[in-house]
């Protein structure tokens, strides 16, 4: 495989990471809100939740 693809590749991957994380934290930000206003009809944390 030529490099410039193994390159193309590698960036591919890490922007779909980043994209993945933003729509995590856009989900934690949504339901922490939805929490604070008695919204939420229940919660479960996880091990990769940011600190509050």
């Amino acid at each position: 495989m030529p490099a410039g693809k193994r390159k193309l590749g590698f960036i591919e991957s890490r922007l779909q990471l980043v994209v993945k994380s933003a729509e995590h934290m856009q989900w934690c930000k949504q339901a922490l809100k939805m929490m604070l206003q008695g919204k939420a009809k229940a919660g479960i944390p996880v091990s990769n939740t940011p600190a509050l």
